[in-house]
């Protein structure tokens, strides 16, 4: 596995910079939820976010026309620096469960998922991880592409099926919204 970049904890985040100087920020937020009394608190969604301002620029032009900054290729320590991030949470918060979702609008979320499946195969036998794929749809005559992401929580969290049922549920209620 590739060594993780150096990691700046800053206001509640995670801050590092990657080999093309694009700056990452990983950060967990909480989740409000009033639905299952046990889990109030104890539900943050993983994000990070990416500036490119400082990297090389290797604009090209788009399919659709536009123009997107290309970054660089492929960096492994960036995967293991999001991973790493995720270790050192789970190792504060043993009992939070962490929801995950890949965003498609960059066509990255494929890579986005490839990085958490392999943090989870590597630690399957202590973490229990809910795939999810929530259906695109057509929005104002816009294509959406599906979205795919999970929770992750200790396999032997006291509330396991209580969280693998509520999972399941939200799925369900956004699937059934856009159903047709």
């Amino acid at each position: 596995m590739a060594e993780p970049y150096s990691i700046q904890e800053k206001d509640g985040a995670a801050y590092f910079i990657a080999a093309n100087q694009a700056v990452y920020k990983a950060f967990f937020r909480a989740v409000p939820f009033e639905g299952e009394p046990q889990l109030e608190g104890f539900i943050v969604d993983f994000s990070f976010e990416r500036d490119v301002s400082q990297c090389a620029d290797t604009t090209v032009r788009a399919t659709n026309g536009t123009f997107k900054k290309r970054v660089g290729s492929e960096d492994k320590r960036i995967q293991a620096t999001l991973q790493s991030v995720l270790n050192i949470f789970f190792e504060n918060n043993p009992y939070h469960i962490v929801f995950f979702t890949c965003d498609s609008t960059d066509s990255k979320h494929r890579g986005r998922l490839v990085t958490f499946n392999s943090w989870h195969a590597a630690h399957q036998d202590r973490f229990t991880k809910i795939p999810y794929c929530i259906a695109g749809g057509v929005i104002d005559e816009e294509v959406l592409a599906d979205t795919v992401g999970g929770a992750i929580f200790l396999a032997v969290h006291p509330h396991h099926e209580l969280i693998k049922n509520f999972v399941n549920s939200e799925v369900m209620v956004y699937n059934s919204i856009k159903a047709p």
